[in-house]
């Protein structure tokens, strides 16, 4: 199989995307899948183990040719290192934190990076001819309105399918052994509900007006989708262990939080674990 060069673009697969490259008139589909690649353009189809995609993809060869003119151009040694994706995450940050990582980096988890400082602004290290050459350096700047959408440039959002959300594993988070006891769905419940009350301040804090909250297990873009206005519709884990609801219209979101803990403590106590009154603390 021929090597596609765009391994900068081949390494943001992502497990349950679909990832499309062209190289001349040949466009070719990958989609991580269970920890195999399945890859398929116009005459074939085919399946990878992470192993071999790696092989074929994460060629050190092929960056350090692209390097070369680079390095004599700026008398500069560049080492390049694939890392592979098991441990890339880990490996990286630890450097990262440990001042031991490298000078340049590839990462995907922009909010964890950002938030720990481990990344700054590159604004202060920018020339005039860098604005002039990229395009993307300052949002619309290639429109004469200032926006995103003008004469020159129009971009538009598309409502994704797909959604996120936060999983436990029952089997892990039980009590004594039992997941599907009253007492292990009482503790995944109070881990829920203080989950839950953060939703709005960590999606808007980082997506801003591009995603939003929904309260069932279904895209908002579906017709099935449960509307605010449908009988029986309520937030999610909103009531408490005794199926009051939890917060009221006019709280603050402070108020909201210490609501949410409140209930989250009656659904552990309702688990069993041991509250302590003296410490307000549960304890072994």
């Amino acid at each position: 199989m021929q090597k596609i060069q765009t391994q900068e673009t081949l390494s943001a697969l992502k497990s349950g995307e679909i990832l499309m490259t062209r190289k001349v008139d040949q466009i070719q589909f990958y989609a991580l899948v269970n920890d195999r690649i399945r890859v398929q353009n116009a005459n074939s189809r085919y399946t990878l183990s992470i192993e071999e995609w790696q092989t074929l993809f994460s060629d050190e060869d092929f960056w350090n040719e692209k390097l070369d003119a680079f390095e004599a151009e700026n008398n500069c040694t560049i080492k390049v290192e694939i890392q592979g994706w098991t441990d890339y995450a880990t490996n990286i940050y630890t450097g990262l934190l440990s001042a031991e990582g490298p000078d340049v980096v590839y990462v995907t988890e922009y909010y964890d990076i950002i938030t720990s400082e481990l990344i700054v602004p590159l604004d202060a290290y920018l020339t005039e001819e860098d604005y002039d050459l990229y395009l993307y350096l300052t949002q619309g700047a290639y429109n004469s309105n200032g926006e995103l959408t003008g004469d020159k440039l129009t971009t538009f959002t598309i409502d994704n399918l797909g959604y996120g959300y936060i999983a436990m594993c029952a089997n892990n988070v039980c009590v004594d052994g039992d997941p599907a006891s009253d007492a292990s769905k009482n503790l995944r419940k109070g881990f829920a509900t203080l989950f839950a009350v953060y939703r709005d301040t960590v999606v808007n804090s980082y997506y801003g007006e591009t995603a939003s909250i929904i309260q069932y297990p279904i895209s908002n873009t579906s017709w099935a989708a449960p509307r605010p206005a449908d009988e029986g519709y309520e937030t999610a884990f909103s009531v408490d262990v005794d199926g009051n609801p939890i917060y009221t219209d006019d709280m603050t979101e402070q108020e909201r939080y210490d609501a949410a803990l409140q209930a989250a403590i009656g659904f552990f106590k309702a688990a069993g674990l041991n509250w302590d009154e003296a410490s307000g603390k549960f304890v072994a």
